[in-house]
């Protein structure tokens, strides 16, 4: 509880700051290598977020707010659909025996999108586990044109 207490208000920290933040106090550069680190704490900030809800409905916290179902939970409090949601904690699911895939993911290497994926092949690929992604390269997921 006490660790629960810490990280909220290093969270609450850095909002505070991101408040005030004026990117044309900054230079392109410094600008370009913001996008990236703030790429990084969003995905990482998602993932902890959807691993805190996968932990709260394991608890039943959602129940206490009239929720039925954690996905519905989980996306009004996120802003997301409830089938983003639900994706979201199944991907957490299927992490279980991926633990590269989640290193990547908590450290905001991956997406959950891209660790959904990942899980997929991994599923469908018959191979030694996570064989099909060397970390800690980022992968990319777009279609070629």
């Amino acid at each position: 509880m006490v660790q629960s207490r810490s990280l909220g208000g290093e969270v609450d920290a850095l909002v505070r700051a991101l408040r005030s933040f004026e990117p044309r106090e900054y230079s392109g550069e410094d600008c370009a290598k913001l996008v990236k680190t703030f790429t990084r704490a969003e995905k990482a900030l998602a993932t902890a977020r959807t691993l805190t809800a996968a932990r709260a409905a394991e608890c039943n916290e959602h129940r206490k707010e009239g929720f039925a179902d954690p996905s519905e939970w989980l996306s009004r409090h996120a802003g997301t659909t409830p089938r983003d949601a639900k994706d979201d904690l199944n991907t957490i699911k299927q992490l279980e025996g991926l633990p590269e895939t989640r290193a990547a993911l908590t450290s905001g290497q991956v997406s959950l999108g891209q660790a959904a994926e990942i899980a997929r092949t991994e599923a469908e690929v018959p191979a030694p586990r996570e064989s099909c992604c060397p970390w800690p390269r980022p992968r990319d997921f777009r279609r070629p044109r």
